[in-house]
Parts: structure tokens; C-alpha cells; sequence
């Protein structure tokens, strides 16, 4: 989504781990992977890891990343996201809302990403606003999302698109219509770590569909 900028990778030290991270734009952004493995298969034949779902439910005492180089234990797992957070001083954590569960389109990898991460924030005490995005059931809803950002959000999403072979090109009437909606609602943790919710009587978030992007 960065066309023609170079991608540097780097490594991240947290919690006692080695995390694979790739920087561009002079360090402005950053991403980070796990490499935990997917919990659905798209693959015929193969089934599902449930890798999260199995850590999450003490199903197993730990998964191992894809590229072999780490194990992580649930607790770890949760250590290692607050650390990130309290190493970055994140101010503002965007997550999966896991409040509605794995419906419709969402797969059980976006249901427990919002669980550790919902865990983890709780262990970062920097005053901050956790910002709980709904997923894929957004559709439910009536459209929120202005026509001028629409445009915008359609122009990101396609230039992820085309690297992606199970998106359909044009976009579907499915994408179009989750393009259009942005449903989210806020907690605000004080340096006690209490939670105060916000948007009171409107979990939805609505008439929020167009936040402002943090830093």
C-alpha cells in the first residue's frame, strides 16, 4: 500500500523475544509478525491449525511461529503485546471488537486477535483509549462512512487487493458495502487502570465512522 517504497527488515526485542519487523518510510512504519500460524486453512485438504482458538481455550501450552524461531505460551503471547505496546507508549490501541464473536465473514483468527490483544492492553498502564473496531458484521448496519473517505479507504484497499488472489477484481458488492461502514466503541484507561466506557448507550459507535487516524 506503500507503491515504490522500499521495506527494510529489522528485528524487535520484546518480552525476551526475537520479532521479525519490516520499516519503510525512514522508520515512520513499522509492522511487526508473529508468525503465528493462521487458524483457518485455505488450502483443500488441510485442515484448520485453530492456533489461537487451541492457546486461547488452554487446548495446548503453546504455539510454535511458522519460521520455527519462536514458542509462545498464552501468557507469553500476552506479554509479548503489552510490551510492544509499553515500548511504543501507545497512546491509542486499535483491535478486532471480540464482543460479537466470529460471525458471518470473520474467521476465528480475528475473534482471538481482539481477545489476547483486549488482554494485553490491560497490562499497558500509559493512560490510553482502546479503540474496538466491529468486524465484517458491520454490513448489518446502516452505512457511516462519507463518500470522500469511501473513496479513500476503496483506494487503499485495492492496491492491497491485487496482491490478494481471493479477492475478486471488481470488488464485490460484499467489500463495497464494508467499504462504506466503520463501527467501532472506545474504552479509556486512567493511569489506575480503570475502564471507562465511552459512547455510553451507543455501543455501535454510531455517526463515528470516519476516526482520525493516531499520531
Amino acid at each position: 500500500m506503500l507503491g515504490g517504497v522500499r521495506w527494510e527488515p529489522f528485528s524487535y526485542e520484546a518480552a525476551g523475544r526475537e520479532i521479525a519487523g519490516f520499516s519503510a518510510t525512514g522508520g515512520r512504519v513499522r509492522l511487526l509478525f508473529l508468525r503465528v500460524p493462521d487458524g483457518s486453512s485455505l488450502v483443500k485438504g488441510v485442515p484448520p491449525s485453530r492456533a489461537l482458538q487451541r492457546l486461547w481455550d488452554g487446548e495446548v501450552e503453546e504455539v510454535v511461529s511458522l519460521d520455527g524461531a519462536n514458542t509462545f505460551s498464552r501468557q507469553q503471547l500476552i506479554q509479548i503485546l503489552a510490551t510492544i505496546m509499553g515500548k511504543e507508549e501507545a497512546e491509542v490501541v486499535s483491535i478486532h471488537d471480540p464482543e460479537f464473536g466470529p460471525t458471518g465473514c470473520d474467521h476465528i483468527d480475528h475473534y482471538y486477535s481482539g481477545v489476547f490483544a483486549q488482554e494485553a492492553q490491560r497490562l499497558h498502564r500509559r493512560p490510553h483509549t482502546l479503540r474496538l473496531f466491529r468486524g465484517y458484521s458491520v454490513d448489518l448496519k446502516p452505512q457511516n462512512i462519507s463518500e470522500e473517505w469511501c473513496r479513500y479507504k476503496r483506494m487503499v484497499f485495492e492496491a492491497y487487493a491485487r496482491h490478494d488472489p481471493f479477492v475478486g477484481k471488481p470488488l464485490s458488492r460484499l467489500y463495497e458495502g464494508w467499504l462504506r461502514r466503520s463501527y467501532f466503541r472506545e474504552q479509556r484507561q486512567d493511569a489506575k487502570g480503570l475502564h471507562v466506557e465511552a459512547n455510553q448507550g451507543d455501543r455501535d459507535g454510531e455517526g463515528q465512522g470516519n476516526p482520525q487516524p493516531a499520531g
